[in-house]
């Protein structure tokens, strides 16, 4: 995991990219900035995911909890206002962060992919489901602010 710095550093990220709804037929344009704490002596780490999507007057604040990191393995927990707690487990390569997402219940279940670009970004996509068979794909990219490289 030393490879990596996103998720796995303390510092901030940018990103943009699309949002395509299983309900809209149109895709959204999104900005999104993590804040990524360090790991604190018990192994868990935090950090703060804030998406603003094109339209939409509100961002959506996720957090995120990292710990159990081991063997290329991690624990996850995402939190936010409209899904309340959900968990996962995720993996790490040489060129890929990965985690998988599961509510209780099976009400939401979805996947997350941050693939290492040679100049130091990630390039990522995502996709998530509910049992009302609502579909969220998205694409986009994340990258440390030229301000703070």
């Amino acid at each position: 995991m030393d490879v990596h710095t996103f998720l796995f550093t303390a510092q901030e990220w940018l990103g943009e990219g699309k949002i395509s709804l299983s309900l809209v037929d149109e895709e959204l344009k999104f900005l999104t900035r993590w804040k990524i704490g360090a790991f604190d002596s018990s192994g868990v780490l935090e950090c703060t995911q804030e998406v603003q999507i094109h339209g939409v007057p509100e961002a959506v604040l996720n957090n995120f909890t990292i710990s159990e990191v081991n063997q290329g393995k991690f624990k996850v927990v995402l939190e936010n206002e409209a899904l309340g707690r959900v968990e996962g487990t995720g993996f790490v390569t040489d060129k890929l962060i990965a985690w998988e997402l599961r509510s209780q219940g099976a009400s939401l279940e979805g996947f997350e992919v941050y693939e290492l670009m040679p100049e130091g970004g990630y390039r990522m996509s995502a996709e998530y489901a509910t049992d009302e068979s609502l579909r969220t794909q998205i694409q986009g990219r994340v990258w440390i602010p030229a301000t703070k490289r």
